[in-house]
């Protein structure tokens, strides 16, 4: 580690950090601070952030590995090389993948290895996976096309927290597994109990979480999952 404070500082709209082939990967670790930090409109893609040259040893940065505090940026994506690892964040491994924080909205995060290395087979957390506070509104965690999904695994604490006022942030088709806490944390406080017609209120509304009724294969070998959500669709998070 030869370490800045700041990895990448960007105040600028249009800015691309990195890029789909492997020639454009940065590599932007050992820093005391943070990795790198957005605001608006950036495309930060097939960067290792928080690991060596290698994309397997971890190297981390201080606190955040990536904070994004403004609108329309797009970290990852669905095509071959988008994706970014994320690992190690913090001294210990006690800081934070992805901050996404403040009155951040219509981000996207996407493809993204979050804990682990490229290939899913070493194991490299950060604190907590991705983090979503303040009043962040309208941010979306995954997807449902092909290659969408982000893979958050290994972290110490939870895969994903979303804590604060802020609502419908969209959290779909994402790997999460083998993190300390819960894999999606709304609240930062365990557990919270499903309620009729889901009409409390918190971040992302306190949505009820799926009530899985039946799991079985079918004939084709497929696994089959019945559920339920308790919610009133108007309002749902």
């Amino acid at each position: 580690a030869i370490s800045n404070c700041c990895g990448v500082d960007v105040g600028s709209p249009h800015v691309l950090i990195g890029g789909t082939e492997p020639g454009a990967r940065n590599v932007i670790s050992g820093n005391t601070s943070d990795g790198i930090s957005v605001e608006d409109s950036a495309m930060v893609q097939g960067n290792f952030i928080g690991v060596d040259i290698t994309g397997t040893q971890p190297l981390g940065n201080g606190f955040g590995g990536l904070w994004v505090s403004g609108m329309g940026n797009q970290i990852g994506g669905v095509e071959p090389g988008a994706g970014n690892v994320i690992a190690a964040t913090g001294p210990d491994g006690d800081g934070v993948g992805i901050i996404v924080r403040f009155s951040a909205s219509m981000n996207v995060i996407q493809g993204n290895f979050i804990g682990t290395d490229a290939g899913e087979t070493v194991p490299i957390g950060n604190g907590i996976g991705i983090l979503v506070e303040d009043s962040a509104t309208d941010n979306q965690i995954g997807g449902t096309a092909p290659a969408a999904g982000n893979v958050i695994a290994h972290n110490v604490e939870q895969g994903i927290l979303v804590r604060g006022s802020g609502t419908r942030n969209t959290i779909l088709g994402n790997r999460i597994y083998s993190n300390g806490g819960l894999g999606i944390d709304l609240g930062g406080n365990g557990i919270t109990g499903n309620d009729s017609d889901d009409a409390d209120a918190g971040p992302n509304h306190l949505q009820n979480y799926p009530e899985i009724s039946l799991s079985s294969l079918d004939s084709a070998g497929d696994l089959v999952v019945e559920y339920r959500v308790d919610t009133d669709p108007a309002s749902a998070a």
